[in-house]
C-alpha cells in the first residue's frame, strides 16, 4: 500500500529506506506508535527519521534491515529445515501477541481501542454484511456466497475456543512482512515490517495468515510454527490450524469486498474462501 524506496548516501548510515505512507497520516502514526511499544521486545526497521506527523505526505526513514523474505526461504528448505526455521518465527510471534489489551478492537496512534467484536459472532455479522450488504456476494458468485454463510454458521464457533484475551495482532502477517536471516545457530528473524494495520485482536489472525500457500502447508512449516510459539510461551488449542483458516476468513472477506480490489486479488480471495469451506 505505501512506497519504499531505497536510498544510498556517501555518508552514514550509507543506505537506508524512505517509506511515504499512502494511506494518510493517521495509517502512518499508528504505524510508528505500534513501533514504539515493540521496541526492544520484537525486531523491526529501526526509525532514522519520523516524519509521520507531515500533514502533506507522512514518511519515515528507516534503516535497511538485512534480511530476505520467509517465503523466499521457505521454498528453498527441505521439511527439517524448514521446521527449524518456522520455530523462529514462532518464538517472535508469541513475543507479539504477549503484548495484551484490555478488548479486542482496531487501535489509533495514541493505542486507545475502538471495540469490535472478532469472535464466533462478530465473524458471522461479518461476512453476513459483506456477502448481503456489500460487493463479496456478487464476486463470489451466488453457490460460493451461501457456501461460505452455510460454513460460518456451522464452524464460527470454534473461533471462540481461543479467544485467549485481546493482544497485539499484526494484522498483516504474511510471509512477505517476515524478514530472515541466518545465524550461528540456524536462523533468526531480522524484523517485522509494516504494522500500519495492527490491531488488538486475537492470536489466530495472524497464524491464519501465516497458514495460507505457499509457505503453510510445506512440510515442516506449522510443526515448526507451533513449536516456537509454545516454547516462548503462547497458548495453542488442539484444533489450532483449523480455527486459525477460519478466522482467516475475515480477511479474505475484507478484501473481497474492497472498491479497488483488482481480478486478481478477487480470484486469489475467491480460491481462498472455496478450499476453506470444502
Amino acid at each position: 500500500m505505501n512506497t519504499n524506496l531505497r536510498l544510498d548516501f556517501d555518508c552514514p548510515p550509507h543506505v537506508a529506506v524512505l517509506r511515504l505512507y499512502q494511506r494518510g497520516a493517521a495509517a502512518a502514526r499508528l504505524e510508528a506508535a505500534v513501533g514504539r511499544l515493540i521496541e526492544g521486545r520484537v525486531p523491526r526497521a529501526a526509525v532514522l527519521h519520523d516524519g509521520t506527523a507531515d500533514p502533506a505526505q507522512p514518511w519515515a526513514l528507516l534503516a535497511l534491515v538485512p534480511g530476505t523474505g520467509l517465503e523466499a526461504i521457505a521454498v528453498r528448505l527441505d521439511p527439517e529445515g524448514l521446521r527449524r526455521m518456522a520455530r523462529v518465527v514462532g518464538r517472535t510471534l508469541a513475543a507479539i501477541h504477549a503484548i495484551r489489551f484490555d478488548q479486542t478492537g482496531f487501535l489509533d496512534d495514541a493505542l486507545r481501542i475502538s471495540p469490535i467484536d472478532l469472535g464466533a459472532a462478530g465473524l458471522r455479522r461479518y461476512v453476513e454484511q459483506t456477502v448481503r450488504k456489500g460487493r463479496a456476494g456478487a464476486r463470489l458468485g451466488e453457490t460460493l456466497a451461501a457456501r461460505l454463510l452455510a460454513h460460518v454458521a456451522a464452524q464460527s464457533d470454534r473461533l471462540d475456543e481461543w479467544a485467549d484475551g485481546a493482544c497485539l495482532v499484526h494484522g498483516d502477517c504474511n510471509p512477505s512482512n517476515v524478514l530472515v536471516r541466518p545465524a550461528p545457530r540456524g536462523w533468526k528473524v531480522a524484523a517485522v515490517l509494516d504494522w500500519e494495520y495492527a490491531l488488538s485482536a486475537h492470536p489466530p489472525l495472524d497464524i491464519g495468515t501465516l497458514l495460507r500457500p505457499p509457505v503453510g502447508p510445506r512440510p515442516g512449516f506449522a510443526e515448526g510454527l507451533a513449536e516456537g510459539y509454545v516454547e516462548a510461551g503462547g497458548w495453542l488449542p488442539k484444533d489450532w490450524q483449523r480455527i486459525a483458516k477460519l478466522a482467516d476468513v475475515f480477511a479474505w472477506a475484507d478484501l473481497i469486498d474492497r472498491a479497488f480490489a483488482d481480478a486478481g486479488r478477487i480470484a486469489d480471495a475467491k480460491s481462498a474462501i472455496a478450499h476453506l469451506v470444502a
